[in-house]
């Protein structure tokens, strides 16, 4: 349901821009619990008394595109009309406090709509759908284009479970230390002077019970050094946290630094040092989402019979071309890709140059013999001293790479099993909207 509404969104708006082989349809898209910026193509602000008056008034107005109704008046609902379509935001991630619906001039579907998204320029799409009716939440991501025509009706490791997979594929895969930092804004909120009792509400919220319990004793106790500096939990309005985390500046003018990142650590010695809950939040986010589903493809890869490699990355990248201020970071997600493929610019000392040239040596092994470990004698490119031998997950163990390179058994076993227990899904969904709320024509 989401996804068929960010699919008429994207029609509605590319034919409100006069995109080539875009035609207009009778009647309006409607979008529950969305709304479009107050100020985008603003011309008019009127109570009406339902949408099908609404709608007249934005008809006979050739400038209106469409209008966003707001339940705040007694026996009646205020509209904004407006002439443009864009920006248009979930009310789940940008909440307002108020019940608002959106109507936007309806477009042709079917073959037209293959017609319209086939003919539009990539620019214009691009734009289109940098805000959606249906945003990013923590678990899934908005909209994007399916470039093979294959649908996954289900989650990979679903599908691995299934035994629904190629045979004979062997896998080289893993996470990273930090991989909740980028997204706690999707989360619930939890702040860097959190106590104890707000990271077990916290739990709570995001997990539910019995789960929170659990989580809470697992990762109240330590957390794995380093630990990223806490600068706040990050609004879950997501055009604050692109500002205050992604910090979009212009790369071009990014200086690489050299100085090293600092970084806290901490112990259950130190449990109630500045931001501990906060990362022990977030450490539990990242497992949950992302390490403890590889940890479960790779057990179903293993049980096929394919031959599984698994990595853990823990360093925390010095510069990244992504995102500014990484001590806050960590081993963000993503952060291992410039180091697995050598890109030189964004490697600051000769540490980070010598794990990326040990990280791409394995890489090209695996990619030649289905085996990250090359044969005995061969060179590793710009490697200083002995490439450490990568134990597969059928021997128990994850190759840890950060300061060190070293194999880890069992890395997160009691975290993921309790996970596993519950399941990698959302919690859920609400109910669908009533009919009436759906389709308006």
């Amino acid at each position: 349901a989401d996804a068929e509404l960010n699919y008429k969104y994207t029609l509605a708006t590319l034919n409100s821009l006069n995109s080539p082989s875009c035609t207009s349809a009778d009647g309006y898209f409607t979008f529950p619990d969305a709304f479009i910026n107050p100020s985008s193509g603003f011309i008019i602000e009127l109570p009406v008394k339902n949408a099908s008056e609404a709608s007249k008034l934005c008809d006979i107005n050739p400038l209106c595109k469409a209008f966003t109704l707001e339940s705040t008046i007694l026996n009646g609902t205020l509209a904004t009309f407006h002439s443009s379509t864009r920006p248009i935001f979930d009310l789940a991630v940008h909440s307002t406090g108020k019940a608002e619906m959106t109507y936007i001039k309806a477009a042709e579907t079917g073959q037209a709509a293959i017609d319209c998204l086939s003919n539009a320029s990539a620019e214009t799409l691009v734009e289109v759908t940098e805000a959606m009716p249906r945003s990013d939440t923590f678990y899934t991501d908005n909209f994007a284009p399916t470039i093979d025509g294959v649908d996954l009706k289900a989650s990979l490791t679903n599908k691995l479970a299934a035994g629904e997979m190629a045979p004979g594929v062997d896998v080289l895969m893993g996470s990273n230390l930090d991989e909740g930092t980028i997204f706690m804004g999707l989360t619930p909120h939890i702040s860097c002077t959190s106590d104890a009792d707000a990271f077990y509400s916290w739990a709570s919220d995001f997990y539910g019970e019995p789960l929170a319990s659990t989580v809470y004793q697992l990762y109240s106790a330590n957390l794995t050094e380093p630990v990223p500096i806490c600068a706040g939990h990050f609004s879950s309005r997501q055009d604050t946290a692109r500002q205050e985390v992604l910090d979009l500046a212009n790369i071009s003018r990014r200086v690489p630094s050299v100085r090293p990142v600092p970084a806290r650590l901490a112990t259950a010695k130190v449990a109630t040092s500045y931001g501990y809950y906060w990362m022990a939040a977030m450490r539990s986010a990242g497992d949950y989402a992302i390490t403890c589903p590889v940890r479960e493809a790779a057990k179903s890869l293993l049980k096929a019979g394919s031959k599984v490699f698994t990595f853990f990355f823990e360093q925390t990248p010095i510069f990244s071309a992504n995102y500014q201020h990484t001590e806050r970071l960590g081993a963000f997600h993503g952060s291992e890709v410039p180091f697995m493929f050598g890109d030189q610019f964004e490697l600051s000392n000769a540490q980070e140059r010598n794990l990326s040239a040990a990280m791409g040596c394995y890489l090209r092994s695996f990619v030649y013999s289905a085996d990250p470990n090359p044969p005995e004698g061969t060179p590793c490119f710009n490697l200083t001293g002995a490439l450490p031998r990568w134990p597969s997950f059928a021997e128990g163990s994850t190759q840890l790479l950060g300061e060190k390179i070293t194999g880890y058994r069992d890395l997160k076993k009691d975290e993921c099993d309790a996970f596993s227990q519950y399941g990698f899904s959302p919690p859920p969904s609400p109910p669908p909207a009533p009919a009436s709320a759906v389709a308006f024509a």
